[in-house]
């Protein structure tokens, strides 16, 4: 019996008796997939383990990949309600929920990187993530359909959440009285050649971006000054 927690292995081996007797326990108590729910909880254990290139306002670690696809849910769904955007709000908040899902086998690529190989890796380390998440979760194709359909863009759905997730950083940073751009020196400068185009994909979620760009220029102590 083998299962897969992120990239371990762990095989457990039963004999034929203890076998039929568990198989035929978990049936008597409606629990035929528990094996595989085990196996996906521990995938989402290890993408709790992902963690990101931002600090958590007012903690001394840096937030995770579960933390951050819950928070990009709860805001993309709050935003696409109080703007009336026509979108289907439930495929919005699964988008959300795993845009970065890959990101279990892939690594998080920090926007603002100094490898460059790092960087251009990120599409072909991605591409082989979401194979090895289909081959661990075959009965699940539509988990697997939305990753195919985020990295696509096809619909409004998939480009506003890539829109929000790259406007979220900015107002938690924001809200972290700018802590992760002194940290790294980032300019306001380089906030806006790494996100402009990102969020102009979405002309709504681009006036927000100006709107705390405007703010963000109103708080040169949020910055390392002079670069």
């Amino acid at each position: 019996m083998l299962h897969v927690y992120g990239s371990m292995y762990t095989i457990h081996t039963m004999s034929l008796h203890e076998t039929a007797t568990t198989t035929k326990a978990r049936k008597r108590k409606g629990a035929n997939n528990l094996d595989k729910v085990l196996g996906f909880v521990g995938m989402t254990h290890s993408f709790r383990g992902v963690e990101r290139d931002i600090s958590l306002p007012r903690e001394k670690r840096l937030e995770n990949d579960m933390e951050h696809s819950y928070q990009l849910a709860a805001v993309s769904w709050y935003m696409a309600e109080i703007e009336g955007f026509d979108l289907d709000k439930n495929k919005v908040i699964k988008y959300a929920l795993i845009h970065d899902l890959v990101e279990v086998y892939a690594g998080d690529t920090p926007l603002y990187s100094a490898d460059e190989d790092f960087i251009r890796s990120k599409k072909d380390r991605e591409k082989r993530a979401a194979s090895i998440i289909k081959r661990q979760f075959p009965e699940f194709p539509e988990l697997h359909k939305l990753i195919r359909e985020y990295e696509e863009k096809n619909d409004p759905e998939s480009r506003f959440v890539y829109a929000v997730d790259k406007l979220l950083p900015i107002l938690s940073i924001y809200l972290d009285k700018g802590h992760a751009w002194k940290n790294k020196s980032i300019s306001i400068e380089m906030i806006i050649d790494k996100n402009s185009s990102r969020v102009s994909l979405v002309p709504e979620i681009k006036k927000y971006f100006d709107a705390m760009i405007d703010m963000i220029r109103e708080r040169p102590e949020y910055f390392v000054q002079g670069i």
